[in-house]
Protein backbone atom coordinates (compact mmCIF):
# COMPACT_ATOMS: atom_id res chain seq x y z
CA UNK A 1 0.00 0.00 0.00
CA UNK A 2 1.53 3.39 -0.81
CA UNK A 3 1.14 6.62 1.08
CA UNK A 4 -1.66 7.90 -1.19
CA UNK A 5 -3.50 4.57 -0.96
CA UNK A 6 -3.10 5.32 3.37
CA UNK A 7 -4.52 8.63 2.85
CA UNK A 8 -7.42 8.26 1.00
CA UNK A 9 -8.30 5.04 3.63
CA UNK A 10 -8.01 7.68 6.28
CA UNK A 11 -10.45 9.86 3.86
CA UNK A 12 -12.58 7.44 3.94
CA UNK A 13 -13.13 6.66 7.30
CA UNK A 14 -13.56 9.91 8.72
CA UNK A 15 -15.97 10.94 5.89
CA UNK A 16 -17.91 7.52 7.01
CA UNK A 17 -17.84 8.53 10.46
CA UNK A 18 -22.00 8.95 11.88
CA UNK A 19 -23.70 12.33 12.74
CA UNK A 20 -23.53 11.33 16.21
CA UNK A 21 -19.80 11.03 16.25
CA UNK A 22 -19.63 14.20 14.46
CA UNK A 23 -21.94 16.03 16.71
CA UNK A 24 -19.45 14.65 19.63
CA UNK A 25 -16.56 15.82 17.63
CA UNK A 26 -18.14 19.42 17.17
CA UNK A 27 -18.89 19.52 20.85
CA UNK A 28 -14.88 18.38 22.08
CA UNK A 29 -12.90 20.06 19.72
CA UNK A 30 -13.06 22.44 17.34
CA UNK A 31 -11.97 22.04 13.68
CA UNK A 32 -8.94 22.81 13.73
CA UNK A 33 -8.20 20.20 16.42
CA UNK A 34 -10.11 17.81 14.67
CA UNK A 35 -7.67 18.25 11.45
CA UNK A 36 -4.95 18.20 13.39
CA UNK A 37 -6.15 15.22 14.99
CA UNK A 38 -6.28 13.57 11.48
CA UNK A 39 -3.20 14.50 9.94
CA UNK A 40 -1.91 12.87 13.48
CA UNK A 41 -3.74 9.55 12.69
CA UNK A 42 -2.81 9.86 8.90
CA UNK A 43 1.18 10.08 10.06
CA UNK A 44 0.74 7.22 12.77
CA UNK A 45 -0.81 5.17 10.03
CA UNK A 46 2.32 6.23 7.49
CA UNK A 47 4.72 5.10 10.30
CA UNK A 48 3.46 2.05 11.22
CA UNK A 49 3.58 0.81 7.93
CA UNK A 50 7.34 1.67 7.12
CA UNK A 51 8.33 0.99 10.33
CA UNK A 52 10.59 -2.22 11.30
CA UNK A 53 11.46 -2.11 7.10
CA UNK A 54 14.73 -2.62 7.90
CA UNK A 55 15.73 -6.56 8.35
CA UNK A 56 18.54 -7.64 9.84
CA UNK A 57 20.43 -10.78 7.37
CA UNK A 58 21.62 -12.85 10.62
CA UNK A 59 19.29 -12.85 12.84
CA UNK A 60 16.02 -11.43 10.62
CA UNK A 61 15.39 -8.76 13.69
CA UNK A 62 13.41 -5.44 12.32
CA UNK A 63 14.55 -2.23 12.47
CA UNK A 64 13.09 1.06 11.89
CA UNK A 65 15.93 2.78 10.40
CA UNK A 66 19.11 1.75 8.63
CA UNK A 67 21.41 3.17 11.04
CA UNK A 68 19.75 1.24 13.83
CA UNK A 69 20.41 -1.89 11.78
CA UNK A 70 23.89 -1.43 11.47
CA UNK A 71 24.18 -0.70 15.03
CA UNK A 72 22.67 -4.06 15.80
CA UNK A 73 24.59 -5.74 13.13
CA UNK A 74 28.24 -4.05 14.66
CA UNK A 75 27.08 -4.83 18.41
CA UNK A 76 24.94 -8.06 18.14
CA UNK A 77 26.75 -10.15 15.59
CA UNK A 78 29.72 -8.41 15.24
CA UNK A 79 30.17 -7.39 11.71
CA UNK A 80 32.35 -4.68 11.46
CA UNK A 81 31.39 -4.27 7.48
CA UNK A 82 27.48 -4.30 7.72
CA UNK A 83 26.71 -2.70 4.31
CA UNK A 84 26.68 -4.87 2.03
CA UNK A 85 25.66 -4.72 -2.14
CA UNK A 86 22.69 -6.21 -3.05
CA UNK A 87 24.13 -7.18 -6.12
CA UNK A 88 27.55 -9.09 -5.26
CA UNK A 89 27.07 -9.59 -1.86
CA UNK A 90 30.53 -7.12 -1.62
CA UNK A 91 30.68 -5.63 2.17
CA UNK A 92 31.97 -1.98 3.13
CA UNK A 93 32.73 -0.24 6.53
CA UNK A 94 30.80 2.56 5.49
CA UNK A 95 27.65 3.48 4.11
CA UNK A 96 29.72 6.13 1.60
CA UNK A 97 31.68 2.95 0.20
CA UNK A 98 28.36 1.26 -0.42
CA UNK A 99 26.98 4.35 -1.98
CA UNK A 100 30.44 4.86 -4.70
CA UNK A 101 30.74 0.84 -5.11
CA UNK A 102 26.54 0.92 -6.24
CA UNK A 103 27.74 2.81 -9.04
CA UNK A 104 29.41 0.62 -11.34
CA UNK A 105 26.12 -1.63 -11.00
CA UNK A 106 24.27 1.20 -12.54
CA UNK A 107 26.76 2.57 -14.83
CA UNK A 108 26.71 5.84 -13.04
CA UNK A 109 29.73 7.19 -13.89
CA UNK A 110 29.76 10.58 -12.25
CA UNK A 111 33.52 11.70 -13.79
CA UNK A 112 34.70 12.20 -17.00
CA UNK A 113 37.97 12.74 -18.43
CA UNK A 114 38.23 16.15 -20.50
CA UNK A 115 40.68 14.89 -22.86
CA UNK A 116 38.52 11.77 -24.07
CA UNK A 117 35.47 9.98 -23.51
CA UNK A 118 36.92 7.96 -21.08
CA UNK A 119 34.67 8.05 -17.30
CA UNK A 120 34.50 6.34 -14.20
CA UNK A 121 32.59 5.90 -11.23
CA UNK A 122 35.29 7.51 -8.75
CA UNK A 123 37.69 10.68 -8.71
CA UNK A 124 40.54 8.86 -7.71
CA UNK A 125 40.42 6.74 -10.94
CA UNK A 126 40.17 9.43 -12.86
CA UNK A 127 43.15 11.23 -11.79
CA UNK A 128 45.33 8.18 -12.88
CA UNK A 129 43.47 7.77 -15.93
CA UNK A 130 44.83 11.57 -16.90
CA UNK A 131 48.23 10.45 -16.26
CA UNK A 132 47.96 7.72 -19.05
CA UNK A 133 48.02 11.89 -21.20
CA UNK A 134 51.47 12.73 -20.09
CA UNK A 135 53.04 9.45 -19.42
CA UNK A 136 53.33 10.50 -15.67
CA UNK A 137 54.05 6.82 -14.07
CA UNK A 138 54.40 6.39 -10.19
CA UNK A 139 55.86 3.46 -10.03
CA UNK A 140 58.41 1.39 -11.91
CA UNK A 141 58.73 -2.24 -12.50
CA UNK A 142 62.11 -3.37 -11.16
CA UNK A 143 62.68 -5.98 -13.22
CA UNK A 144 61.74 -4.66 -16.62
CA UNK A 145 61.82 -1.21 -16.15
CA UNK A 146 57.87 -0.55 -17.12
CA UNK A 147 56.02 2.65 -15.59
CA UNK A 148 52.88 2.33 -14.15
CA UNK A 149 50.43 4.75 -12.56
CA UNK A 150 49.76 2.83 -9.53
CA UNK A 151 50.91 0.63 -6.91
CA UNK A 152 48.04 -1.82 -7.58
CA UNK A 153 48.84 -2.17 -11.28
CA UNK A 154 53.01 -2.60 -10.76
CA UNK A 155 52.06 -5.32 -8.22
CA UNK A 156 49.67 -7.03 -11.06
CA UNK A 157 52.32 -6.47 -13.45
CA UNK A 158 54.89 -8.61 -11.32
CA UNK A 159 52.80 -11.55 -11.86
CA UNK A 160 54.25 -11.59 -15.25
CA UNK A 161 57.32 -11.79 -13.97
CA UNK A 162 57.01 -14.23 -11.06
CA UNK A 163 54.35 -16.75 -12.68
CA UNK A 164 52.04 -16.07 -10.31
CA UNK A 165 48.07 -16.55 -11.49
CA UNK A 166 46.12 -15.19 -8.58
CA UNK A 167 42.91 -14.87 -10.24
CA UNK A 168 41.00 -18.16 -10.68
CA UNK A 169 38.26 -19.08 -11.59
CA UNK A 170 35.86 -20.83 -9.11
CA UNK A 171 34.21 -23.00 -12.14
CA UNK A 172 36.63 -24.70 -14.39
CA UNK A 173 39.72 -23.70 -11.85
CA UNK A 174 41.53 -21.82 -14.85
CA UNK A 175 44.02 -19.13 -13.76
CA UNK A 176 45.32 -15.72 -14.84
CA UNK A 177 48.33 -13.51 -13.95
CA UNK A 178 46.01 -10.38 -14.56
CA UNK A 179 42.22 -9.88 -13.90
CA UNK A 180 41.16 -8.16 -16.44
CA UNK A 181 42.07 -11.68 -18.30
CA UNK A 182 39.92 -13.14 -15.54
CA UNK A 183 36.62 -10.90 -16.31
CA UNK A 184 37.19 -11.53 -19.68
CA UNK A 185 36.83 -15.69 -19.65
CA UNK A 186 34.00 -15.63 -16.61
CA UNK A 187 32.01 -13.17 -19.19
CA UNK A 188 32.99 -15.98 -21.98
CA UNK A 189 32.92 -19.29 -20.57
CA UNK A 190 30.61 -18.64 -17.85
CA UNK A 191 28.17 -15.40 -18.29
CA UNK A 192 25.54 -17.19 -15.54
CA UNK A 193 28.07 -16.76 -13.00
CA UNK A 194 29.08 -12.88 -13.54
CA UNK A 195 27.55 -10.92 -10.99
CA UNK A 196 24.39 -9.59 -11.08
CA UNK A 197 22.68 -12.88 -12.74
CA UNK A 198 20.06 -15.11 -10.20
CA UNK A 199 21.50 -16.07 -6.85
CA UNK A 200 20.89 -19.73 -7.17
CA UNK A 201 22.53 -21.13 -3.54
CA UNK A 202 20.73 -20.76 -0.77
CA UNK A 203 21.37 -21.09 3.20
CA UNK A 204 18.64 -23.64 4.38
CA UNK A 205 19.19 -21.87 8.05
CA UNK A 206 18.42 -18.10 7.43
CA UNK A 207 17.48 -18.23 3.39
CA UNK A 208 20.07 -15.86 2.02
CA UNK A 209 21.05 -16.25 -1.35
CA UNK A 210 24.43 -16.03 -3.49
CA UNK A 211 25.76 -15.94 -6.88
CA UNK A 212 28.94 -18.22 -5.90
CA UNK A 213 28.54 -21.42 -3.84
CA UNK A 214 32.14 -20.49 -1.95
CA UNK A 215 29.72 -17.64 -0.64
CA UNK A 216 27.59 -19.93 0.40
CA UNK A 217 30.17 -22.25 2.32
CA UNK A 218 31.75 -19.48 3.65
CA UNK A 219 29.04 -18.16 4.82
CA UNK A 220 27.65 -21.45 6.64
CA UNK A 221 30.65 -21.39 8.23
CA UNK A 222 30.80 -18.34 9.96
CA UNK A 223 27.39 -17.29 10.22
CA UNK A 224 25.76 -20.47 12.07
CA UNK A 225 29.41 -22.16 12.38
CA UNK A 226 28.33 -24.77 10.04
CA UNK A 227 31.59 -27.28 10.22
CA UNK A 228 33.58 -26.96 6.94
CA UNK A 229 33.62 -30.93 5.49
CA UNK A 230 36.36 -29.74 2.94
CA UNK A 231 39.51 -27.89 2.90
CA UNK A 232 38.39 -24.24 2.01
CA UNK A 233 41.25 -21.75 0.86
CA UNK A 234 41.64 -18.84 3.46
CA UNK A 235 42.45 -16.64 0.29
CA UNK A 236 39.41 -17.03 -1.90
CA UNK A 237 37.06 -19.58 -0.61
CA UNK A 238 37.60 -22.42 -3.26
CA UNK A 239 36.96 -25.76 -1.41
CA UNK A 240 39.48 -28.92 -1.96
CA UNK A 241 38.87 -32.40 -0.99
CA UNK A 242 42.31 -32.90 0.41
CA UNK A 243 45.02 -31.04 2.05
CA UNK A 244 47.05 -31.72 -0.43
CA UNK A 245 45.05 -30.24 -3.04
CA UNK A 246 44.51 -27.28 -1.05
CA UNK A 247 48.76 -26.72 -0.62
CA UNK A 248 48.39 -27.01 -4.57
CA UNK A 249 45.92 -24.58 -5.14
CA UNK A 250 47.29 -21.89 -2.54
CA UNK A 251 50.45 -22.07 -5.05
CA UNK A 252 48.04 -19.79 -7.43
CA UNK A 253 48.23 -17.20 -5.05
CA UNK A 254 51.47 -17.25 -3.36
CA UNK A 255 52.96 -17.61 -7.22
CA UNK A 256 55.34 -20.62 -5.61
CA UNK A 257 56.95 -22.99 -8.01
CA UNK A 258 58.74 -25.14 -5.90
CA UNK A 259 59.75 -27.73 -8.89
CA UNK A 260 62.56 -26.41 -11.20
CA UNK A 261 63.42 -27.01 -14.67
CA UNK A 262 67.26 -27.09 -14.71
CA UNK A 263 67.64 -26.19 -18.25
CA UNK A 264 65.54 -22.67 -18.30
CA UNK A 265 64.86 -22.67 -14.73
CA UNK A 266 61.48 -22.32 -14.99
CA UNK A 267 59.05 -23.01 -11.99
CA UNK A 268 56.34 -25.07 -11.96
CA UNK A 269 53.88 -26.72 -8.99
CA UNK A 270 54.42 -30.06 -9.36
CA UNK A 271 56.54 -32.59 -11.30
CA UNK A 272 54.13 -33.72 -13.96
CA UNK A 273 53.62 -30.07 -15.78
CA UNK A 274 57.94 -30.09 -15.03
CA UNK A 275 58.33 -33.04 -17.41
CA UNK A 276 55.39 -32.00 -20.36
CA UNK A 277 57.91 -29.00 -20.17
CA UNK A 278 60.97 -30.52 -20.12
CA UNK A 279 60.20 -32.35 -23.74
CA UNK A 280 60.46 -28.89 -25.29
CA UNK A 281 64.09 -28.89 -24.44
CA UNK A 282 64.84 -32.73 -24.62
CA UNK A 283 62.68 -32.79 -28.08
CA UNK A 284 60.45 -36.00 -26.84
CA UNK A 285 57.23 -36.40 -28.35
CA UNK A 286 56.07 -39.34 -26.88
CA UNK A 287 52.28 -39.26 -28.87
CA UNK A 288 52.03 -40.61 -32.59
CA UNK A 289 49.75 -40.11 -34.95
CA UNK A 290 48.75 -43.60 -36.63
CA UNK A 291 47.95 -42.14 -39.85
CA UNK A 292 50.81 -39.99 -40.75
CA UNK A 293 53.31 -40.58 -38.27
CA UNK A 294 53.54 -36.80 -36.53
CA UNK A 295 54.02 -36.60 -33.21
CA UNK A 296 53.28 -34.32 -30.45
CA UNK A 297 54.18 -33.86 -26.87
CA UNK A 298 50.84 -33.51 -25.45
CA UNK A 299 47.80 -35.72 -26.16
CA UNK A 300 45.46 -33.10 -26.28
CA UNK A 301 47.25 -32.14 -29.61
CA UNK A 302 47.77 -35.28 -31.24
CA UNK A 303 43.60 -35.51 -30.29
CA UNK A 304 42.99 -32.24 -32.52
CA UNK A 305 45.93 -33.57 -34.75
CA UNK A 306 43.42 -36.61 -36.05
CA UNK A 307 40.70 -34.83 -36.34
CA UNK A 308 42.29 -33.85 -39.89
CA UNK A 309 42.32 -36.86 -40.79
CA UNK A 310 38.99 -38.43 -39.62
CA UNK A 311 37.25 -35.50 -40.67
CA UNK A 312 35.77 -34.64 -37.54
CA UNK A 313 34.91 -31.65 -36.23
CA UNK A 314 32.87 -31.05 -33.09
CA UNK A 315 33.09 -27.48 -33.27
CA UNK A 316 30.26 -25.75 -35.45
CA UNK A 317 29.75 -21.98 -36.19
CA UNK A 318 26.01 -21.47 -35.53
CA UNK A 319 25.67 -18.47 -38.25
CA UNK A 320 27.30 -20.47 -41.04
CA UNK A 321 27.20 -24.27 -39.84
CA UNK A 322 31.29 -24.87 -40.86
CA UNK A 323 32.98 -27.04 -38.48
CA UNK A 324 36.27 -26.65 -36.53
CA UNK A 325 38.94 -29.34 -34.86
CA UNK A 326 39.15 -27.17 -31.58
CA UNK A 327 37.35 -24.35 -29.58
CA UNK A 328 40.10 -22.02 -30.41
CA UNK A 329 39.64 -22.19 -34.51
CA UNK A 330 35.88 -21.99 -33.84
CA UNK A 331 36.42 -18.90 -31.52
CA UNK A 332 38.42 -16.93 -33.64
CA UNK A 333 36.59 -17.71 -37.27
CA UNK A 334 33.73 -16.05 -35.19
CA UNK A 335 35.44 -13.14 -34.69
CA UNK A 336 37.06 -12.69 -37.53
CA UNK A 337 34.24 -13.32 -40.01
CA UNK A 338 30.62 -12.50 -37.74
CA UNK A 339 32.44 -10.35 -35.25
CA UNK A 340 30.98 -12.28 -32.67
CA UNK A 341 32.54 -11.86 -29.07
CA UNK A 342 33.95 -15.06 -27.57
CA UNK A 343 31.39 -15.17 -24.92
CA UNK A 344 28.58 -15.09 -28.08
CA UNK A 345 30.90 -17.95 -29.68
CA UNK A 346 30.97 -19.93 -26.62
CA UNK A 347 26.92 -19.61 -26.40
CA UNK A 348 26.31 -20.16 -29.60
CA UNK A 349 29.10 -22.37 -31.11
CA UNK A 350 28.23 -25.93 -29.06
CA UNK A 351 30.08 -29.09 -29.92
CA UNK A 352 28.10 -31.85 -32.09
CA UNK A 353 26.86 -34.53 -30.36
Amino acid sequence: MDLFQMMQMVNNYYTSATKEDKTIQKRSVSKKNNLSKTESHKKEIVDNDTANSFSCRVCSTFYPSRKKLMTHMRCKHKVERPYVCVVCQKAFKYSFQLEVHERIHSGDKKYSCDLCSYSCVQKKNLEIHKQRHVRDYKVTCDICGNGFYSANALEEHKNKHSGARPFECHVCGKAYSFQTSYRYHMKKYHPDEVVGTVKTHSCGFCGQTFIFKKHLISHLHQRHSVERSTWLCDICGKSVTDKWSLKHHRMIHTGERPVVCEVCGKGFKNKTLLKVHFRSHSGEKPYTCGTCGKMFTQRSSLNIHERYHSGDRPYACMVCGKGFVSRTLMNSHQKSNHSMTRNKGEEDGSKNS
